[in-house]
């Protein structure tokens, strides 16, 4: 049982790596382009590469809670990316480190409690394979992410905080949706 368990938490990590690196390559927009562009995709084409090998080789066979808690924080990866897609409709978001200010706020789907729900999918995505894999270098992989992520967030709330279209609006959401963690919805 405890080995099935395993087989299932490594093939969803698997899956959900490849679903992530296609909407990198087909469903984000580009935004303006920038010397950095493909240093920051080799980077984490690369880290996905390394998650995934380690994924598959762990370092000893993960345990039932191990595995459960692995497939767990995938499905919750998978539900917040979905739910983000969905939020987005027709509109297609700019990829990490876009450099535009989006046409419209969307606070809808995942973004009711997040501000960036696509970034934190890729984070549990990571965290998840971590779990099943538990080698030293998945987890030092996802905090690297995490501080690359953590700048992008800033870089793009910074620009629709200063957007004469979106500031105000973006100011009132902040209060209500946490960057990495829901708030509190008390009043809201």
């Amino acid at each position: 049982m405890q080995h099935e368990f395993t087989l299932v938490a490594q093939l969803a990590a698997v899956v959900t790596a490849l679903e992530y690196v296609a909407a990198m390559a087909l469903y984000f927009t580009a935004g303006p382009k920038r010397a950095a562009d493909g240093l920051v995709s080799a980077l984490a084409l690369g880290a996905v590469a390394l998650h995934l090998w380690l994924c598959l080789q762990p370092v000893s066979e993960p345990s039932l809670a191990r595995s459960s808690g692995a497939l767990a924080v995938l499905a919750l990866s998978n539900l917040l990316f979905w739910s983000a897609r969905r939020a987005h409709g027709a509109s297609r978001p700019h990829a990490v480190f876009g450099g535009a200010v989006p046409p419209a706020l969307v606070t809808q789907g995942a973004y009711r409690f997040l501000r960036h729900p696509f970034y934190a999918a890729y984070l549990l995505g990571f965290l998840g394979a971590a779990l099943v894999g538990g080698h030293v270098a998945q987890f030092a992989t996802t905090a690297l992410l995490f501080a690359i992520y953590d700048r992008a967030a800033a870089q793009e709330e910074r620009l629709m905080a200063s957007s004469p279209q979106l500031g105000a609006a973006f100011a009132s959401y902040s209060r209500t949706a946490g960057r990495w963690w829901p708030r509190s919805r008390a009043g809201a």
